[in-house]
């Protein structure tokens, strides 16, 4: 029996790394130069997430319920983990090739697409649009690695009854000479 209704939301700030093609995995692309957009790191906020029973005006343990939540979700996940089977994670089907995705603009393109199909309930994303050793953090935990995000996140489905993950708004912009993309979602899950 479905009881609670779980909501959260957040911001997600993905640092954008560009690479010349020419050294696109050792590859020489007809010796260009051109930048290769690839996100090296993503960096959640989540900005309004209020627990089943909870009430958000009683103001009691905050300062020490990031600590605790960190580490509960942390040993939460490595049970998980371990007591998992390894699987084979397939690869993603080509949806943009690396080669495709030349300016920011195809970067913001992609994003969309992984929203749509929902990647942080699924752990399918598009492999190429993240360096292999992406940082992948929110305020609870974080991973470096996409095949070990893909794998995390797979864990978690199980445990999702009805979600649903819309994406409310993403922006390109820069800070200094580091461009990066922001986006801000809404996670949505049943709980008994």
């Amino acid at each position: 029996m479905l009881t609670h209704l779980n909501v959260w939301r957040g911001v997600t700030k993905a640092n954008i790394f560009c690479s010349p093609l020419s050294e696109l995995n050792g590859k020489n692309v007809k010796g260009t130069t051109s930048p290769l957009p690839e996100i090296c790191s993503a960096e959640s906020s989540r900005s309004s997430f209020q627990p089943p029973g909870s009430d958000e005006r009683d103001g009691t343990s905050r300062a020490r319920e990031p600590r605790v939540l960190r580490a509960a979700v942390s040993g939460i996940t490595e049970i998980l983990r371990a007591f998992s089977p390894e699987r084979k994670i397939p690869p993603d089907p080509p949806i943009i090739t690396e080669k495709e995705i030349l300016v920011i603009d195809q970067v913001v393109d992609a994003l969309r697409e992984d929203y749509a199909r929902s990647y942080f309930l699924t752990g399918e994303f598009l492999d190429s649009l993240y360096t292999e050793d992406c940082l992948f953090a929110d305020p609870t935990i974080q991973f470096s690695g996409r095949d070990l995000y893909r794998r995390n996140l797979k864990l978690l489905v199980p445990f999702y009854e009805d979600p649903s993950l819309t994406l409310e708004s993403i922006q390109q912009d820069e800070d200094g000479d580091s461009k990066f993309v922001e986006t801000s979602w809404k996670l949505r899950s049943w709980s008994t």
